[in-house]
């Protein structure tokens, strides 16, 4: 079926279908955990997998945020839960967001979003790119992360929500991200690295050998 769902005929549709492009609930519970509410206990649970209760995408949909971002162990389905745990943990990345602006400004209300990672193309630019923005990820035929793929078009951007019978195909998503700007940065940086280059070894210490 298809459909945009707007919440004006039911007042937590937008919540729910939120929650969908997300994974998770307003409170933070993940949905492949609570997919019909949002539960407390649940809040900061962040030790799940999808391929054993959620395979299919009934509870968080397959091309939800946090499944995209971290597909844990339903990358590959034909080569099984832990070979898929092995693969996405070679792209992982340790992700931090810190809100900025107003609440009750949102022209002026933004993350400032930091990751670090150890291979810049193994890691961040991977994730954007073949997770992320790519329209064929986990089966799907043209969605792109709903929530920070890079807008094209001027129809905006499909999300699917899986479900049975039928699953709901949501149309024309605009760009709920802008890119303000951003840069690559090395840490440690070159001030600490020549701090550390400057540290006395040891006298039994063999200086080629020291790592900084």
């Amino acid at each position: 079926s298809r459909g945009q769902a707007d919440g004006q005929a039911d007042p937590d549709a937008g919540t729910r279908l939120a929650a969908k492009m997300v994974g998770r609930w307003p409170n933070g519970a993940p949905l492949t955990r609570a997919p019909e509410q949002p539960t407390d206990d649940l809040a900061e649970a962040n030790d799940f997998g999808y391929a054993d209760g959620d395979a299919a995408g009934l509870g968080c949909p397959l091309g939800a945020h946090i499944r995209r971002a971290n597909p844990r162990d339903a990358l590959d389905p034909q080569a099984g839960p832990e070979q898929s745990v092995r693969s996405v943990n070679r792209h992982r990345l340790l992700r931090r967001g810190r809100a900025y602006g107003d609440p009750s400004d949102p022209g002026e209300r933004g993350i400032h979003f930091i990751c670090l990672n150890a291979n810049i193309a193994r890691q961040f630019e991977f994730v954007q790119h073949t997770w992320l923005n790519n329209p064929k990820f986990a089966g799907l035929y043209d969605d792109t992360d709903p929530l920070v793929a890079t807008h094209q078009g001027d129809d905006g951007r499909t999300f699917t929500v899986q479900a049975r019978p039928l699953r709901q195909r949501v149309t024309g998503l605009p760009a709920f991200v802008t890119v303000r700007g951003g840069a690559y940065f090395l840490m440690p940086g070159i001030r600490a690295l020549r701090f550390l280059a400057g540290l006395p070894t040891a006298p039994d210490e063999d200086p080629s050998r020291r790592t900084p």
